[in-house]
């Protein structure tokens, strides 16, 4: 863990300690390490869905990832294709300070992360990476193969992300590779769509 998830960590527990000490005054049957580990469990719930996004926190420099969450639409190019298509899709990414879920769909894919998360770039910027699982849509099966890759999304601004993806494809025997360029938009849920499960 990062210094600043334990200064983050350690803010929230002594937090939980006051509101501990509070809470045995009401109720003062409740043992104190139970109120604080309620009140600890409770503020890091909310710390990790809404309170992580405080534009005051990224002041302070206690938060460095940017708030991404939402909807996204983008273009692809493949050596799948020879790079000679473009394909766009639409993204969905869930974030919140401890996890990170990207969602994608196209005309012939979906895809899911299995593991994703912001890491810091050599140069100083961050990046969007991502371990996924894609899966054909029935009727594409010809135009791309169900594999396991990896993303990797330089973020250009809290509205652009760029970058590319790699992975094997077992039928080929060969790496696929490819660009992707995603900017906020419009996420369209169509029926039976499983990236809105």
């Amino acid at each position: 863990m990062t210094s600043r998830i334990w200064i983050v960590l350690v803010i929230l527990f002594l937090l939980a300690s006051f509101g501990g000490n509070l809470l045995i005054r009401i109720l003062p049957h409740i043992p104190i390490e139970i109120a604080i580990g309620l009140f600890f469990l409770i503020l890091l719930g909310v710390f990790d869905r809404w309170l992580w996004r405080l534009p005051l926190l990224r002041t302070l420099q206690l938060i460095f990832v940017p708030d991404l969450d939402g909807s996204w639409r983008g273009r692809i190019s493949s050596s799948f294709q020879e790079h000679s298509q473009i394909v766009t899709v639409d993204v969905r990414i869930e974030q919140r300070w401890l996890s990170t879920t990207v969602f994608l769909k196209s005309a012939a894919a979906t895809s899911k992360s299995i593991i994703a998360g912001c890491v810091p770039m050599p140069d100083g910027t961050l990046a969007l990476v991502h371990i996924y699982h894609a899966r054909p849509l029935p009727g594409y099966e010809q135009q791309t193969n169900q594999h396991t890759g990896m993303c990797l999304l330089k973020i250009n601004s809290g509205d652009q992300l760029s970058g590319y993806y790699l992975y094997f494809d077992e039928i080929l025997k060969e790496f696929v590779r490819g660009q992707l360029v995603l900017e906020r938009g419009i996420y369209t849920a169509l029926p039976g769509d499983e990236l809105t499960t």
